[in-house]
């Protein structure tokens, strides 16, 4: 995605007038890599610029934190598949001579 800032700046020079945040918010709408969220942005009927910025913002921090927890559970399990394999050579000790 565009970084928001960078759309601002870009819009700036352009002479949109009044229908600079009409433009902005179409251009987040349709200009999403989320598909999902780019459909639902379009067909929401009273969708304003803050709305959409909001939305989008808010998806990229749940993809983010997502990925964070998947790192963390991938860490979590190698740790528990670790501490089995353990268990198992030391059982395995144990019973076998």
């Amino acid at each position: 995605m565009i970084i928001l800032s960078d759309l601002f700046g870009l819009a700036e020079h352009c002479g949109f007038g009044n229908l600079h945040d009409e433009l902005i918010r179409d251009r987040i709408a349709v200009g999403l890599s989320d598909k999902g969220l780019s459909e639902k942005l379009q067909l929401e009927a009273e969708l304003t610029l803050e709305k959409a910025m909001t939305q989008a913002r808010q998806k990229e921090l749940v993809h983010h934190q997502q990925g964070i927890l998947q790192q963390k559970m991938t860490s979590i399990d190698s740790s528990v598949d670790q501490i089995k394999a353990k268990k198992n050579s030391v059982y395995k000790e144990n019973i076998m001579p």
